[in-house]
């Protein structure tokens, strides 16, 4: 019995160190997170075979720059420019938009007119949530000092207290030296994140299914919200914070989604009664999402920033939206416009 135990304990003490080595010498994950520290790919060129989202386009090309953001290289005369930096997730970093496509783009774009002289890249990364932007932030945009970052948060911070605990957290303090820790880190995050419906996919309304929740259910699911939302607004804090004692003007974004109140005008499908996953709908799910975006509106509201509220100004419609919180070329569109009409004053006054 004690040397079947020592071999099963020499065995996998040695298929982790082979592992270990594979992935040192071939890693074929290409995660932007290392334990606890943002790795960014520069100069990197994506092409995406799309299939799986109909209303997208066929042939995606999604390129980074020397910095790992989207959009152009930085000048220069940086400087002299009015620089601005988008933060956020995968709603920001819009990976399944063209070049070109992102509301970045579009509202780059539109501010030229107004501002020849201005640099705007985007810094969104898939996946991440106020803890990945503050660290985004001390790692990669105060070294830069641009004039301004705007940050769209709220939905993947639903229900996260604390970066990592328990067993996670060993694993992040071990993952910043290991590949197959750093591995296995990222993969049960990513799984996380599909729980949540958080991950790229598509929601045809006319082919889901509808779940009836009484004010009551939705109230009893979300009876201990307001202490995931207390996290969160301490990290936004942190944010805001690292921003203003280095100079740079943040501007915070409230978090739009497809779910909601009323109907699809396009398919006259029921925002509030379909299913988002087993046990929740469109109701109860708008209902959570607007814990945080109150949130984000109560910290702009104490710290005396900008606050664009994305969340009631974009109309919703799966014209818009493809999933629960991802734009359609069409939504990356309205959505420019609606942050320029807001943006354009801000920066005038």
């Amino acid at each position: 019995m004690k040397k079947t135990i020592l071999y099963t304990v020499y065995l996998f003490i040695s298929v982790v160190i082979l592992l270990e080595l594979a992935l040192r010498i071939y890693n074929p994950f290409h995660f932007r997170v290392k334990g606890d520290h943002i790795i960014l790919e520069s100069n990197k060129k994506y092409i995406v075979d799309n299939s799986n989202i109909p209303v997208l386009d066929k042939t995606i090309v999604h390129t980074k720059n020397r910095l790992g953001f989207r959009g152009p290289e930085m000048p220069a005369d940086f400087n002299s420019k009015l620089s601005i930096i988008t933060i956020g997730g995968s709603a920001t970093e819009c990976a399944y938009l063209n070049d070109g496509n992102t509301w970045t783009d579009v509202l780059n774009l539109k501010l030229r007119n107004d501002y020849p002289d201005i640099w705007m890249n985007n810094a969104g990364i898939a996946g991440h949530s106020s803890f990945g932007h503050i660290a985004l932030i001390k790692e990669h945009i105060i070294p830069l000092h641009p004039k301004y970052v705007l940050i769209l948060a709220g939905a993947n911070d639903i229900r996260r207290t604390k970066i990592d605990t328990g067993t996670e957290s060993l694993f992040v303090v071990i993952a910043r030296n290991s590949e197959l820790c750093n591995v296995i880190l990222n993969l049960t995050r990513t799984r996380a994140a599909k729980t949540k419906n958080l991950t790229d996919t598509y929601i045809d309304l006319k082919h889901t299914d509808s779940l009836l929740l009484s004010d009551s259910a939705i109230s009893d699911y979300l009876k201990n919200e307001n202490e995931w939302v207390k996290h969160y607004q301490d990290r936004l804090d942190t944010i805001v914070g690292l921003c203003v004692s280095n100079n740079i003007k943040p501007v915070l974004i409230t978090q739009p989604c497809l779910a909601g109140k009323g109907s699809d005008p396009v398919t006259n499908i029921s925002l509030e009664t379909f299913k988002v996953k087993e046990n929740e709908n469109g109701k109860l799910w708008w209902t959570m999402l607007e814990k945080y975006n109150d949130g984000t509106r109560q910290i702009a509201k104490q710290k005396q920033i900008p606050l664009i509220d994305l969340a009631h100004l974009l109309p919703k419609s799966s014209e818009y939206f493809y999933d629960l919180v991802h734009f359609t070329n069409e939504g990356a569109e309205k959505t420019g416009q609606i942050l320029y009409d807001s943006l354009r004053v801000m920066l005038r006054n």
